[in-house]
């Protein structure tokens, strides 16, 4: 009885997430500009439950101020063009610099490719969750961990 529920809970499990997670397709991202988004806020909130000390957690405020100030200074949007060539455009102060890279479909994950300017974790993949891009590990479907992602910019 107790293998049984055990695998039933794994089915439903597994089923849920599958269910999370769209298959991404050329349709879907090509012809638009899509903005990075980072979303640290959480992880910072995290270390401050962890943190012991009065120092520790003034510390960890003024870090988490600093890389806020900074992303706030930053921005990042990728165009997906049709000769799976991607446009990486940043502007950072005002200032606009543009870079290029390859990408492709697989297996319903996204892949962006390495360039001399740009570069990716080779093991992320991108994945469509209610239009938005979400980056994550090939075996790691938590959607809830999600903190990289990429939204179309109208």
């Amino acid at each position: 009885m107790k293998k049984l529920l055990t695998l039933t809970l794994m089915i439903v499990t597994f089923t849920l997430t599958t269910q999370a997670q769209e298959k991404v397709k050329y349709s879907d991202i090509v012809g638009k500009q899509w903005k990075l988004t980072i979303d640290i806020g959480d992880e910072i909130d995290k270390e401050l439950d962890k943190s012991d000390s009065f120092f520790e957690r003034i510390v960890i405020k003024s870090v988490s101020g600093l890389v806020d100030n900074i992303l706030d200074e930053i921005d990042i949007y990728f165009e997906f063009q049709d000769d799976n060539r991607l446009k990486v455009v940043t502007y950072v102060l005002g200032e606009e610099d543009i870079d290029y890279s390859s990408w492709r479909i697989s297996k319903g994950a996204l892949i962006i490719e390495d360039s001399d300017n740009f570069h990716t974790d080779r093991d992320n993949r991108w994945y469509m969750m209610d239009d938005i891009l979400v980056i994550m590990d090939e075996d790691d479907h938590d959607f809830d961990d999600v903190r990289v992602f990429l939204v179309a910019v109208d």
